[in-house]
């Protein structure tokens, strides 16, 4: 835990862009807090341990109405409810209120700005995937590989149990498709280092 927590602090692109970007620090924060509220009630670190599910179902609003990618943790969460013994109701627990919240919010989008996306949406630009991949590996080189080599070796450790293994997996599914893999679909940003 300390050698993630020294690394972040280490690591330059967050150092310099964590006091700037508008809502970035504050959706980064509500993303932290919404996977360890949904870690902490579906796998919890002792039996009988786990937190209320309410709390967690609850989390992804925030995420949800921070940036317009936010919604895809909503995905990563249901399939990952889906995945565990088929879990429809915890599917749903985690969709409905995520949907009846960020419905809402477009529905006061539309009627106040007469648009469902506002002027500065995030775009995608496919086109630009040689400056998006060029800028994930200069960022995966300046990090040395260990930031992503780590969580994927801990996963081929036959010594993990299922608890152990269903939560470090979840982990690197919200870091590869909510930040990584957006990022990559997005063209990346003018500013190197950025986004990722």
């Amino acid at each position: 835990r300390l050698a993630a927590v020294w690394g972040l602090a280490l690591s330059y692109p967050f150092v310099l862009w964590s006091r700037s970007g508008l809502e970035t620090p504050l959706y980064s924060l509500a993303v932290v807090l919404a996977c360890a509220a949904y870690v902490a009630a579906e796998y919890p670190l002792r039996e009988g341990q786990g937190s209320r599910r309410w709390i967690a179902a609850l989390a992804p609003i925030p995420v949800c109405l921070g940036r317009p990618e936010g919604l895809l943790l909503v995905p990563i969460l249901a399939a990952d409810r889906l995945s565990d013994r088929r879990d429809w109701a915890g599917a749903v627990r985690y969709v409905l209120p995520a949907a009846a919240a960020y419905g809402g919010y477009l529905l006061w989008r539309f009627l106040t700005f007469h648009s469902l996306l506002p002027n500065t949406s995030v775009k995608l630009y496919p086109l630009l995937i040689d400056r998006s991949a060029s800028q994930g590996l200069g960022y995966v080189l300046y990090l040395g590989g260990l930031t992503l080599a780590l969580p994927i070796a801990a996963l081929l450790d036959s010594r993990l149990g299922r608890v152990e293994r269903r939560r470090l997996g979840f982990l690197l599914a919200v870091v590869g498709l909510l930040s990584f893999f957006f990022n990559l679909a997005a063209g990346g940003d003018y500013r190197p280092g950025f986004r990722y």
